[in-house]
């Protein structure tokens, strides 16, 4: 009977592999992003090569005790408008959320409900989905960790920074400050009085360094992970995704 499994000489070999592999990470210069070089050192960062449009699938962990983790899509036009699919069991859409212009749209089609407000998006004991400041949340999907940095005035007036990489700036009138690698670039925590937002798992993706995880805390309080699946600039809708129809005979509430 022939014998099933690794002799010593292949043994050896997948042990040399083994090393090799380890050997070569170990010697992989570290990842660099310019953008946030750039900012610690108190320069304007030139523009990122972001696409006017993307789409990400995402893994999403509510905080709230008791919650499941939810699988969900974005569609986004960067700093204009956003709609977030959330899906739930086998993969069918549970609810859609539409944020623009200020105000939001969220479509329920597991309870055939819908819902209009503006500003925050709050969790509801069966969705829970909080999203303090769209914009601020998630501005890490296209490279730009630092909300309002640096497209308003004010954070391009109010900005300063020193040698060991913290740097201040003003968004929506509310001072910011972030934590950045002077040798590399990396943000891996920005915070206001209200909201924190702490990135790991960063990832070079289409000329831009982006942190594939962002948790989203208020005060201390965290409310949610946003973990990246997949990610795709410019991608080629068939639809325009920003045009949520609501379905005939769903219930509106308040």
């Amino acid at each position: 009977m022939p014998r099933i499994g690794r002799g010593k000489g292949d043994a050896v070999k997948y042990l040399l592999a083994l090393a090799c592999a380890s050997l070569m990470t170990a010697c992989a210069p570290p990842l660099r992003d310019p953008w946030g070089m750039a900012v610690a050192r108190g320069q304007l960062p030139p523009k990122h090569p972001a696409a006017a449009t993307l789409q990400a699938d995402l893994g999403l962990l509510p905080r709230m005790r008791g919650a499941l983790p939810l699988s969900t899509r974005l569609y986004a036009q960067p700093g204009v408008r956003y709609r977030l699919d959330v899906f739930g069991f086998p993969s069918l859409l549970a609810a859609s959320w539409l944020w623009q212009d200020g105000s939001w749209l969220l479509v329920r089609h597991d309870k055939r409900q819908v819902r209009t407000g503006s500003g925050p998006l709050h969790a509801e004991d069966d969705l829970p989905l909080d999203l303090p400041d769209a914009h601020a949340a998630l501005g890490f999907l296209w490279g730009n960790p630092l909300p309002g940095f640096p497209e308003s005035d004010s954070a391009r007036t109010q900005f300063t920074s020193d040698s060991t990489g913290r740097v201040q700036w003003v968004y929506n009138g509310e001072p910011w400050e972030a934590r950045i690698d002077p040798a590399t670039g990396i943000c891996r925590e920005v915070r206001s009085t209200h909201l924190t937002l702490r990135y790991s798992l960063h990832r070079a993706h289409g000329g831009m360094v982006i942190a594939e995880q962002a948790e989203i805390f208020s005060g201390e309080e965290s409310l949610l992970v946003l973990r990246i699946r997949d990610w795709v600039a410019s991608p080629p809708w068939k639809k325009d995704p920003f045009v949520l129809p609501v379905p005939e005979g769903y219930e509106r509430v308040d």
